[in-house]
């Protein structure tokens, strides 16, 4: 089990890198930029209650290794102020 933290801006799933035409931002440019999240603390779920505790890393990555199929619950926390999850993923 594993995954990407990133600032999903326009809600859509996708971490995007691309430019936008009219994209504001403090460089000028029109770069669209959905970053990477490091530092957020994941907790993985089953039934059975807590199956580790992952942090994200520079790039926003966290994984728990050797988890085998089935339905988990993962839960991200330590997030900045005004940032949220969202309910997208697979």
């Amino acid at each position: 089990m594993s995954g990407i933290v990133f600032r999903d801006y326009n809600s859509n799933g996708i971490r995007e890198n691309t430019s936008v035409a009219g994209a504001n931002n403090t460089t000028g440019s029109d770069a669209f930029v959905e970053p990477y999240v490091a530092c957020v603390t994941v907790e993985l779920f089953n039934n059975s209650g807590s199956l580790g505790i992952q942090q994200t890393d520079t790039n926003g990555s966290y994984n728990f290794p050797g988890i085998p199929a089935g339905p988990y619950r993962v839960e991200f926390k330590s997030m900045r102020q005004g940032d949220f999850s969202s309910v997208t993923g697979t």
